[in-house]
């Protein structure tokens, strides 16, 4: 039997074992940290995955779910109608908009995924910026990378495999932009393994190929991360097109004689086994958001790595055009800063550290109209993002009447944990989000950060490209053991860690 054959049926037998056994673990909707107001858009089982649509209106996201991870997360405002009625958006407006069922959303293009907001970084660093880019995706997720590539690109084409049919059907029922696009020829579903497909697609002349395949507990496909699967996704490429890759991991980083930071071995595979497969100008990109800064970067963080790789030179220093492009690059530059944003509270327990589910604001202003005026803002940080804004209190009057609006006005079926009782050292929280702002300043934060070379040259971090000089050089690239991941030996999250 065909070893490729039988390493897919391997992992296709093990993906049906972790989804039945699963089966019972779908989601928790009534989870500290998450939000009051979520609700079951749709849920639906596959052989693969249990997957799940949740919508938040207070935090502004539909998010679709596989068991507890989220895959991907998309704005419900500005809807698609919003979107349509811009007039600078014509490549997103249809002759008709369909009719929403009840209880049906109608999500836009904006992302609340901070790595997604970097899909378009793999056509800026083209040798030259297609004007119809040719896009392959390997692994659907949600849908909404594709959603942000077609709104920035009015002439994209976008090619999507997905092994699991069913994720393809529960975008089609729930994301009714992706629907139409599909109607115009604009994005293509493929309900197959990947590893068959791009090796179907071989000469296609795509300009990126994304890949973003992840099981349901977050790790990648053995036979999708390694160089023969590296080389057959070069083989589909156009010249000067680029292979772009999520990946989840850190650099890591030598303590007392041993290594820490989770999934550091796959970060440092997946970039040696690039370049080994003939994309040798390869780089990566950290995406910082939230506290993750490049003063306080911390190599033994997990994080999402965007990995672009080529085989024209890529690196700052070599392509400085295409650096350029991305340093002026503005994502949504048609949306209005402050116009997106959302508002919720939180009430936290300072000694258990423990904080209740987050109410929408929409449930306690109203008939506290003076509250969000009395809490006291917490002062950003130096270097920190401005798209997300603090503010507390530990008036008890105040987080009391707060609490008591909040079990009034929450709808039948939302998640009040922790809302029934103060405890005895709180503190109310208001926590407001631009979403504009969001994919912006990462965006430009992760681009200044990423062109430093000093951190982020692939042979300071694994060594020259293998061949003769890797095994005559002396070991002094950061991440030593390195794997190479080729259908042999390809990559075992499990034991990658």
């Amino acid at each position: 039997m065909d070893r490729q054959l039988l390493l897919g049926l391997v992992i296709g037998a093990a993906a049906i074992a972790v989804g039945f056994t699963f089966q019972d673990q779908h989601y928790r909707l009534d989870v500290p940290g998450l939000e009051a107001d979520q609700r079951v858009i749709a849920h639906r089982d596959s052989p693969y995955t249990g997957m799940t649509w949740v919508a938040s209106p207070g935090k502004n996201y539909l998010q679709l779910r596989f068991f507890e991870m989220v895959e991907g997360g998309v704005c419900l405002e500005p809807t698609w109608a919003q979107l349509a009625a811009d007039g600078r958006l014509p490549h997103l407006k249809p002759a008709t908009l369909p009719t929403l069922a009840p209880g049906q959303v109608d999500p836009g293009t904006l992302n609340n995924s901070a790595y997604i907001s970097f899909f378009p970084a793999g056509l800026l660093l083209n040798r030259s910026v297609p004007a119809a880019p040719q896009v392959l995706v390997v692994g659907l997720g949600s849908g909404v990378g594709i959603a942000h590539i077609l709104h920035h690109f009015p002439k994209a084409t976008v090619e999507v495999v997905d092994i699991d049919p069913a994720v393809i059907e529960m975008v089609r029922e729930h994301y009714p932009l992706l629907a139409w696009a599909e109607t115009q020829g604009r994005v293509i579903f493929a309900a197959r393994d990947a590893r068959a497909h791009v090796r179907a697609r071989k000469g296609h002349g795509f300009h990126m190929v994304i890949l973003d395949a992840y099981t349901a507990g977050s790790t990648i496909p053995p036979h999708l991360m390694t160089r023969e699967f590296f080389a057959e996704c070069a083989d589909t490429l156009a010249e000067g097109g680029t292979v772009f890759a999520n990946i989840i991991g850190c650099y890591g980083e030598q303590v007392d004689g041993g290594w820490r930071g989770a999934k550091r071995r796959v970060v440092g595979g997946a970039l040696r086994t690039f370049r080994a497969a003939g994309l040798e100008h390869a780089w990566v990109i950290p995406v910082l958001h939230g506290n993750d800064r490049p003063a306080s970067f911390d190599r033994t963080t997990s994080r999402n790595n965007i990995l672009i790789a080529a085989k024209h030179p890529i690196s700052p220093r070599r392509f400085a055009e295409g650096w350029t492009r991305l340093r002026d690059w503005t994502p949504f530059p048609e949306l209005e800063i402050g116009r997106h944003v959302s508002r919720q509270y939180q009430v936290i327990d300072s000694e258990a550290n423990t904080g209740t589910t987050y109410a929408p604001a929409a449930w306690i202003d109203p008939g506290l109209p003076t509250l969000a005026g009395s809490l006291r803002p917490i002062p950003l940080a130096d270097g920190a993002p401005g798209h997300t804004h603090g503010a507390v209190t530990d008036d008890r009057v105040l987080i009391e009447s707060a609490m008591a609006a909040v079990r009034g006005n929450a709808p039948p079926g939302s998640q009040l944990r922790g809302w029934r009782d103060a405890p005895a050292k709180a503190q109310l929280y208001l926590r407001t989000v631009d979403w504009v702002l969001f994919p912006r300043e990462t965006w430009r934060t992760s681009v200044a950060f990423g062109r430093d070379v000093n951190k982020h040259d692939p042979d300071l971090l694994v060594g020259p490209v293998d061949g003769p000089e890797r095994e005559a050089a002396p070991q002094t690239w950061h991440m030593t053991d390195a794997p190479l991941f080729t259908d042999l030996t390809p990559n075992a999250d499990i034991v990658n860690r």
